[in-house]
């Protein structure tokens, strides 16, 4: 069963492909993951419920095609036209530098504030694998830390698009902004920051430079599933030899019960939450109070210590019962969070809705890049605009795919936050000097 139903979606992916010629798009992605992020099913014995689950994201995906193909058509006019021309040059293109390394300052310097935090780089280090438990209340820190990828983003889009007259000390400038964004992409933990970042760079080039060939992507593919694995492997066991002393080397043997709790892998990130609500009934429905963490995270616990938890953390207090200790957690993806939040039945029907408020976002930027693309041609405005309405796309892209297994409130919340810095980048622009 479970690989008839992966044979369907590569299917769908295969005809939508035939049918709409650009490559990548946010529903693709969505059904890349759906494969990706499922791929267990084919090995795996499942529930009846898990099956069903499964089939729905696959019909919500199959019914928002003629949605999609639509809002790509004016998509498509303006990277065609962008391609077919002549790269034309940026107007204040020092105002925007300035700004990119004037925003540089806040990553950079939440960075060391936080290493100085724990203690040396030797603590900080040692702090990453159990950064759910040492870095807790420190989320601020994260948030401002994670400024980097969208302000080098900035950097890359300008570069890439438009003709630069100083040239020589844009490039420079750039490689050392890429060397510190790595940096603290890896100090942060995550397997999905570097990679991310290259996603983002291709992406750009495709829509705007030149069309990525497939067999690249073909190519690619098993490289970036080597690296993602392998940053799993790095920040999980190869820590062991390092953690060797006191309440940390404790705190870890806690946290490999956590991981160990419940069998889950990278291909089955999709399945095994919704096994674990299947296998026990969930009960403690939170009535969307899950949805509104997207805001709440915002406001300290020190200002609201009764805000709601996430859905990610009910789903895995849900999951592992006494064994949690605060060191891991699930994601509940998109059915997931509908059950815990609606039940069994609802649940579904909020997972429809929560469905089209991840679309809003990248479809919306589309329509501001189609719009500033215009009024940058008829109006010879400076660009700006239009640079941000692409990283704004850029960086919503994946929210679909997000959804097969991601949690609403880091979805949304990290839109959030990429907005907050767009908009301070717009504003430095626009400051009169």
């Amino acid at each position: 069963m479970g690989a008839f139903l992966i044979s369907i979606v590569i299917l769908i992916l295969i005809l939508y492909q035939i049918f709409e010629k650009e490559l990548f798009t946010p529903l693709k992605m969505y059904f890349a993951y759906l494969i990706f992020m499922c791929l267990d099913i084919i090995n795996s014995d499942f529930k009846a419920e898990i099956y069903f689950a499964y089939i729905f994201m696959i019909l919500l995906g199959v019914c928002f095609i003629p949605f999609e193909v639509v809002k790509f058509r004016k998509f498509k006019f303006v990277t065609l036209n962008w391609k077919n021309s002549t790269r034309p040059f940026i107007f204040a293109e020092n105002r925007i530098l300035i700004a990119i390394l004037v925003l540089t300052i806040i990553p950079v310097s939440a960075q060391l504030y936080h290493i100085n935090v724990m203690g040396g780089i030797n603590g900080y280090v040692l702090s990453i694998p159990l950064r759910v438990l040492l870095w807790r209340g420190l989320g601020f820190l994260t948030s401002l830390k994670s400024f980097i990828l969208v302000i080098n983003l900035l950097f890359y889009i300008t570069l890439t698009l438009f003709q630069i007259k100083n040239k020589k000390l844009w490039i420079t400038l750039f490689i050392v902004h890429l060397i510190v964004t790595i940096i603290i992409l890896l100090l942060t933990g995550s397997r999905s920051g570097v990679v991310n970042l290259f996603i983002y760079f291709g992406l750009v080039y495709h829509y705007f430079r030149r069309s990525i060939n497939p067999i690249i992507i073909i190519i690619s593919v098993p490289l970036i599933l080597f690296i993602v694995n392998a940053m799993a492997l790095l920040r999980g066991g190869s820590y062991l030899n390092l953690l060797n002393e006191g309440k940390i080397f404790e705190t870890y043997e806690k946290y490999k019960l956590d991981s160990k709790s419940h069998k889950s892998t990278t291909y089955s990130y999709a399945l095994y939450p919704l096994s674990g609500l299947y296998d026990n009934e969930f009960s403690n429905y939170q009535y969307g109070l899950t949805y509104l963490t997207a805001i709440t995270n915002f406001i300290p616990y020190s200002y609201f210590p009764s805000k709601p938890s996430s859905g990610g953390t009910i789903l895995t207090k849900f999951m592992t019962g006494r064994h949690w200790t605060g060191t891991s957690a699930y994601s509940p993806g998109l059915v997931g969070e509908g059950i815990i939040n609606f039940g069994y039945y609802f649940g579904y029907l909020a997972a429809i809705i929560i469905f089209f408020v991840y679309s809003y976002f990248p479809y919306s930027f589309i329509r501001g890049i189609y719009k500033f693309y215009i009024r940058f041609n008829e109006l010879k405005l400076n660009g700006l605009g239009l640079i941000l309405s692409i990283s704004g796309y850029i960086l919503s892209f994946q929210i679909l795919g997000h959804a097969v297994a991601g949690e609403f409130t880091n979805g949304i919340y990290n839109i959030l936050t990429n907005l907050v810095i767009l908009l301070v980048f717009y504003m430095i622009n626009k400051i009169k000097v």
